[in-house]
């Protein structure tokens, strides 16, 4: 499914822990910051190590435009002064229009709306929409996509030569790990920027409470507990359109389905 239009993936079925401890060597990482409690880690990439150029705007493409994805976006430009998202990907084109909608209701995005310019040429929608945001002058690739697919759009943004931003987990059966793990290599080999959300690992109060256990501020620690109370994380679809085909009903209820999740 190649069509920008086309929002139904029920004609066309294509489906198919990176190790950067050497990551300072690739000097171009600038800082990580965090934002919200539902906060990743997001590398902030220095445009004149990057392009070999001076303070202009580092541009950014997401695929995956689903709740993920845009709060990967928020959290992304409240964290940051030097990017600005210029194109989006998704299997649907409601998605995709929804994630922009909600981008420029929500609150924190005040004042930043002039570094969300996704214009209409730059949104891509079907299977193949990654490689079209990919073909694009975008910097950095962020990856927000159900796990099925980290793979194989992994693989594609190292092949294009983008500094990657991709959700964990890095795909959801060993063949798909292992197509990541070389690509993740490849990057490597590349010099290509490439950083995983992981969540509490980034979040400055988890940071500092693990900071103080090793510096031994806290005394001798005994016993640890860990606690976890919230919401689902994934509210599934209220119920079947019956217009909807099997592959379109997997990728809008993609939690309930383990090849992609």
């Amino acid at each position: 499914m190649s069509s920008d239009t086309t929002t139904d993936p029920d004609n066309s079925i294509n489906v198919s822990n990176i190790n950067v401890s050497n990551i300072s060597r690739r000097s171009f990482l600038n800082r990580t910051s965090v934002a919200g409690t539902a906060a990743s880690a997001f590398t902030i990439l220095s445009p004149e190590l990057v392009r070999g150029a001076g303070k202009e705007m580092l541009k950014v493409g997401l695929v995956g435009c689903g709740g993920r994805g845009t709060q990967a976006i928020a959290d992304h430009l409240t964290s940051t002064q030097n990017t600005q998202i210029v194109a989006m990907a998704d299997l649907f084109e409601d998605k995709l229009e929804g994630s922009l909608r909600n981008l420029k209701q929500d609150p924190r995005m005040a004042g930043l709306q002039d570094r969300l310019k996704v214009d209409p040429d730059k949104r891509f929608v079907g299977f193949e929409a990654f490689r079209k945001l990919l073909s694009t002058d975008v910097d950095v690739v962020m990856l927000a996509t159900p796990p099925g697919y980290r793979p194989e759009h992994f693989e594609a943004a190292i092949n294009a030569k983008k500094h990657v931003f991709c959700e964990k987990p890095f795909g959801t059966d060993p063949v798909g790990v292992k197509r990541f793990m070389a690509s993740a290599k490849k990057s490597i080999e590349m010099k290509l920027t490439v950083v995983s959300g992981a969540q509490r690992r980034f979040q400055k109060p988890y940071m500092e409470a693990v900071e103080r256990m090793q510096s031994g501020s806290m005394g001798e620690v005994l016993a640890t507990y860990a606690y976890w109370v919230g919401s689902p994380v994934i509210q599934q679809p209220k119920g079947r359109d019956p217009k909807w085909g099997d592959m379109t009903w997997q990728h809008r209820n993609w939690y309930s389905f383990v090849w992609i999740c």
